[in-house]
């Protein structure tokens, strides 16, 4: 019959559209895993602090010499506390919110973080922060 020709074609042809699309899914996110270990490997900062809870997967090769932390968004103020007690003073910052550090300035501006590179796409926010040196003012000790 002409209708199950028409249904089995049908099926066929959707069957081929879902492995496409897994294909063309697959390879996106292999291309943004790329630039995001490309990204993290050629910075300075000594740490990766993120909300995803991929990214210590992501970037495995990296972990002899930056330790990558998965944590809350609300955590991550106590994150920059602890890292700046032993030493950190760049550190990687990659989240999907892709207006955190507007949403964030008052926050960074208490803890004398700036922005020195920024990298975002549809999907990621990559935000290379570093701590400012104490000025001899009355911040001073």
């Amino acid at each position: 019959n002409a209708i199950q020709w028409i249904i089995v074609g049908a099926l066929v042809a959707l069957g081929i559209g879902f492995q496409i699309r897994g294909i063309l899914s697959i390879r996106h996110d292999k291309q943004i895993n790329a630039a995001l270990l490309r990204i993290a490997a050629d910075s300075t900062g000594s740490a990766v602090v993120s909300d995803r809870w991929f990214m210590p997967f992501t970037l495995a090769p990296l972990a002899p010499s930056k330790p990558v932390f998965v944590a809350e968004p609300e955590r991550w103020p106590e994150w920059m506390d602890a890292a700046e007690t032993h030493g950190v003073s760049r550190f990687i910052l990659v989240t999907s919110n892709a207006a955190w550090l507007e949403d964030a300035a008052p926050m960074l501006a208490v803890r004398r973080l700036v922005p020195l590179g920024i990298w975002q796409n549809a999907d990621l926010s990559i935000f290379h922060l570093g701590r400012l040196p104490e000025t001899g003012g009355r911040d001073a000790p």
